[in-house]
């Protein structure tokens, strides 16, 4: 499997240091998007990939960074397979945002287009229910992780053949995600290098004092460099044990994990 972080930046980065933190998920059977933040079109251009080679999209919450690419995508591709109906990017979330995502974000710019319009105009729609069991997604199997990222709901992903686990947007709630950081083989986990209290991300220095098995396999991403360089970063987290800062258009190769 490969994993491309087509961006790996916080709401507020700007396109010549970063995109968002939107995650490209491909293995023989599946190509799957994680989020579609407003970033979307230029991030999948600048890894030589379109829209045109998504096959599902998995919204983890509605806020910009994370859903703003959605209107553009759907446009695109109603346009590109001509009103093709099996080939509908499928969009997979739970029920509340899937609802939202239309009424709240999308029906404004998209509802009277060609008439009438619905959401089952430019997307496949797959809710999962509130017991979040496993998925079968083209072959590739996950599970949605309920996350406490702010009065919204919002989910990570944990890919199951693969002990992959991605936060997604996240305070930190080491507790609620011990089961998941123990059963992964890798980690891709929600960071900001700030130090206050409170806030809807896990704090760096937070992530700090979590045992060492779990930081160096945990790879850090969704920040905001400001005046660093991502070179002192990418130093600073190594150094305190974790397996790296992930950056934009990098890619990772994972095989399957023996499931016990």
């Amino acid at each position: 499997m490969k994993i491309t972080f087509l961006g790996s930046g916080s709401h507020f980065v700007l396109g010549k240091e970063n995109y968002h933190s939107n995650i490209l998920i491909e293995d023989d059977n599946c190509t799957l998007l994680y989020d579609a933040g407003t970033t979307i079109n230029d991030s999948l251009d600048n890894v030589n990939k379109s829209v045109g080679d998504l096959e599902c999209i998995f919204l983890s919450h509605l806020h910009g960074d994370h859903s703003g690419g959605m209107e553009f995508i759907g446009f695109k591709s109603y346009f590109l397979n001509y009103q093709k109906e099996e080939s509908k990017i499928e969009v997979i979330s739970s029920e509340k945002i899937l609802k939202d995502l239309w009424s709240k974000q999308l029906a404004g710019g998209m509802e009277t287009f060609n008439g009438k319009s619905d959401i089952h105009d430019f997307f496949d729609i797959r809710e999962f229910k509130k017991s979040r069991g496993l998925m079968d997604v083209g072959g590739l199997k996950i599970k949605p992780i309920k996350t406490n990222h702010c009065e919204m709901e919002s989910y990570g992903l944990y890919l199951w053949d693969y002990g992959v686990f991605i936060t997604g947007d996240t305070r930190f709630t080491p507790k609620e995600l011990e089961f998941y950081y123990k059963k992964a083989s890798v980690i891709y986990q929600d960071c900001e290098f700030k130090e206050y209290e409170g806030g809807y991300h896990s704090q760096f220095h937070q992530l700090k004092t979590l045992p060492k098995e779990i930081k160096k396999k945990m790879y850090l991403y969704h920040y905001t460099l400001d005046d660093e360089t991502y070179e002192k970063r990418q130093f600073e987290v190594k150094a305190n044990g974790f397996g790296g800062l992930v950056k934009r258009a990098q890619e990772f190769y994972i095989d399957k994990k023996k499931i016990s």
